[in-house]
Formats: structure tokens, sequence, C-alpha cells
């Protein structure tokens, strides 16, 4: 028979799950998972060295499509934000937190970081936003199918 385990109210709200009077409903008993958090469906990065061949995949295409490439750097100087923009003389910083949030997101404000920190807006901004977009899902792809994984021989 399969072995009962008893869930306190604290092991329900320390997995973001309420804490139901009864403690052992369905939704209590998802904070039992075994498959790790960062594996519950949402794609992060898996470290800042990801982070980085973002930024030179990004920084490349931006450069070719002739504008201007502001760095990247994460977590942002501010806590509790997910980006921020300094503007400079010599150009503009992005700053991105990286760190429990998925691709997608960062993805999203490295890109808008790049769009905003040219002073774009519509129609230039929609276009730029979609090339750099097509170039960050063919490179997904290709790592995906075996074209560009990291560490590769």
């Amino acid at each position: 028979s399969p072995a009962s385990v008893s869930l306190t109210s604290s092991d329900c709200i320390q997995r973001g799950r309420p804490a139901a009077s009864g403690i052992s409903g369905p939704g209590c008993a998802l904070a039992l998972s075994v498959t790790p958090h960062r594996h519950d469906g949402v794609m992060e990065f898996a470290s800042t060295v990801d982070f980085a061949q973002a930024a030179r995949l990004l920084s490349r295409a931006t450069r070719r499509l002739s504008f201007t490439v502001p760095g990247f750097r994460c977590p942002p100087r501010l806590v509790g934000v997910d980006r921020t923009i300094r503007r400079r003389e010599t150009g503009s910083v992005v700053s991105v937190r990286v760190k429990g949030r998925p691709q997608a997101a960062v993805l999203a404000d490295m890109i808008e970081g790049i769009v905003v920190s040219n002073g774009l807006v519509a129609p230039d901004a929609d276009r730029l936003r979609s090339e750099l977009w097509s170039v960050v899902d063919a490179s997904v792809l290709a790592a995906l199918n075996g074209g560009a994984v990291r560490g590769a021989a």
C-alpha cells in the first residue's frame, strides 16, 4: 500500500499554494512533485552564460540591422524591478533580472531594451522587434535540432 504523507499548512504555503483546511486536498498534494521547480513548464535560462549568449546573439543582429547596440548586464541595480535602462553619453545599458523568470520574459525585456535605447517608435520599433524575435526563434530551433548546442564538439 502507498505510504501516507502528512503535510502542514506551511508546506503548502512555502510551495506557493494556498493552505486548505484539510491539508490533504488536491491543491496541496501538488506540492509533493518530484520534478524540480525549474522544470515545472517554465523554461528559464540555465545560467548567466545563457544570458550572455543571448546578449551576443541580439547584439550581432542589432548591429547587422544598423542600430546602436546597448550593453547588457544582470541583475538590475534597483531591487524589485525586472528591467532598467541607463542612458549615458557613451551608450545605453540594459539590465535584466534573469533569476526565477521565464526565458521568453527575459528575451522580451532584452529586445524591448534595444528598441527603447534606440529611441524607436512604431512602425520602426515593430519592425526591429520582429527581426530580433525571428533571430531568437531561428537560434532556438537550431539548438533544438542540434545545430547550436553548447558544449558540442
